[in-house]
């Protein structure tokens, strides 16, 4: 079964001319690692030159908190995924 994620996107994200958000639909148990993988492949479909990397220093949140590298897509989704950030 496929699950439909929304994802909002933040600093460098929205940097690459993507926008604001994307949607996704992945296979029902996908990991974070395999989401990451998703979006990297969205993101070149969309013309977009990114690190095959480029996600894994990202945090990836639903409204309540940064979930866990463990956390399994079971249903559809709204999540966000947040750059690292400097300063303070």
């Amino acid at each position: 079964m496929k699950r439909k994620v929304c994802l909002q996107l933040f600093g460098v994200m929205r940097s690459f001319g993507l926008g604001a958000s994307m949607v996704l639909e992945v296979p029902d148990g996908t990991s974070l690692a395999q989401l990451r993988g998703y979006v990297t492949e969205q993101v070149r479909r969309e013309g977009v030159l990114i690190e095959e990397n480029a996600l894994l220093e990202c945090a990836i949140a639903n409204d309540e908190a940064v979930l866990p590298e463990e956390f399994v897509v079971r249903h559809d989704l709204n999540l966000a995924i947040l750059p690292p950030v400097c300063g303070g």
